[in-house]
């Protein structure tokens, strides 16, 4: 069963597929909202858990973007994307990348700014802050959509899932499901 998100979906431009995406995520949940946002783009999505095989794949292969979460294990985004702002071939050292976080700050917007990064969303990820980074990074193009708060989630959010799952009831229950079991004992009572 698919809910219709007519609204947001007028609003995404197809122009934005075929786009290779990097994304490093260590926490799962996360990481399968976030590729699966971009798969609705028709980007082409590569995900890695940590700093370390980010700098093996960059080396590997070609991005248009990266997708990295601040607060990875052993070597963290910041430390990442500055060792990706080293690297001797100039394409890949300057590769677009966008911290993602939990927490918005304005020191943690500084240290990404300062780390090389070209920008910093809150986690989810939704498809209209994706598209306009693709837009914006990638294109160079202008966009009139606002950058995501930082807010505190008090319920369950059933809209908000479906749309963050593309409209796919089956895989926002997959989601809600790894949500529960992610949370510590106490506070699922």
């Amino acid at each position: 069963e698919t809910i219709e998100l007519a609204t947001e979906k007028e609003k995404i431009d197809e122009s934005v597929g075929n786009m290779r995406i990097l994304l490093v995520e260590d926490h799962l949940l996360a990481a399968r909202m976030a590729k699966n946002i971009l798969e609705t783009l028709d980007c082409a999505v590569e995900h890695v858990s940590n700093g370390e095989d980010a700098l093996k794949r960059i080396n590997e292969s070609s991005y248009d973007l990266v997708y990295m979460d601040i607060g990875l294990p052993r070597m963290d985004g910041f430390e990442t994307t500055q060792c990706i702002r080293s690297l001797p071939d100039k394409k890949k050292a300057e590769i677009p990348v966008i911290a993602l976080t939990a927490h918005m700050s304005q020191d943690k917007r500084e240290e990404c700014l300062n780390a090389g990064m070209q920008g910093m969303v809150t986690k989810p990820l939704t498809q209209l802050i994706a598209k306009e980074h693709i837009q914006n990074y990638i294109f160079e193009e202008e966009s009139e959509t606002e950058v995501q708060v930082d807010k505190e989630l008090a319920d369950i959010d059933l809209e908000l899932g479906a749309n963050l799952a593309s409209g796919n009831t089956e895989f926002a229950k997959q989601l809600l499901d790894m949500l529960a079991e992610s949370l510590p004992k106490d506070f699922k009572e």
